[in-house]
């Protein structure tokens, strides 16, 4: 959607982007496979990339998880444990259009298919900005909900918004989850903090060469 560019990717470009990856043998990563290399316990891979993916939108199920199928590729899928089914209404707040998300019968579905599921929470709010008892219900009662629901275990935690301080990332760890991705923009290298991990966001408007040098160039830390 060209409404919500920061968001989603073009359906056609994440075909190619994916198609890169694989062509040129890429070390796609599972979270899994991340915790020893964090440790050094294993050694970090040559061209190494983590998938993940936001807010658990249909289109996820209908036009990237089939190209994720094709190449075999792991991925990881973070959802809102009060939203399954329902509609992204944080997009309401400056008149954008609400995206259906994914419902539990689809998020069981990706489980079983091989798609890591985590926690983003319970409404896709900026939790360094709550108080503490709030940002726990949302971080623990999240992972307890989706955990009861769904029948699978939340290991690892998404920051909506990348807003987070240390009283969060510290309940995260408490709550039981094993990794926690940020919206710090950089690359993830040994010895990274597992709960405040950097990511780099390929958005809408990145062809290729966009991607490319994103993943290869954009390594220093920088936050939002």
């Amino acid at each position: 959607m060209k409404t919500h560019r920061s968001t989603y990717c073009n359906a056609n470009r994440f075909k190619w982007q994916m198609w890169f990856l694989h062509f040129f043998r890429y070390t796609i990563l599972s979270l899994n496979d991340l915790l020893p290399v964090l440790t050094g316990q294993k050694p970090t891979p040559l061209r190494g990339v983590i998938l993940t993916f936001d807010d658990g939108y249909c289109n996820f199920y209908s036009h990237a998880y089939p190209i994720l199928q094709k190449y075999r590729f792991p991925a990881t899928v973070y959802v809102l444990s009060s939203l399954m089914g329902k509609r992204a209404i944080w997009f309401e707040r400056d008149g954008r259009d609400a995206p259906p998300l994914l419902d539990k019968k689809q998020i069981q579905s990706l489980s079983l298919k091989g798609i890591n599921i985590g926690s983003h929470g319970k409404t896709h709010v900026r939790l360094g900005e709550l108080p503490p008892e709030k940002a726990w219900e949302e971080i623990a009662g999240s992972k307890k909900r989706l955990e009861k629901e769904l029948g699978i275990p939340m290991r690892d935690f998404c920051y909506p918004y990348g807003s987070m301080n240390q009283q969060v990332r510290d309940m995260v760890e408490k709550a039981g989850y094993r990794t926690a991705v940020s919206c710090i923009r950089g690359a993830v290298r040994p010895g990274c903090d597992p709960y405040i991990l950097p990511r780099k966001a390929i958005s809408y408007g990145d062809n290729i060469i966009g991607m490319w040098w994103k993943l290869h160039f954009k390594n220093k830390p920088k936050y939002k």
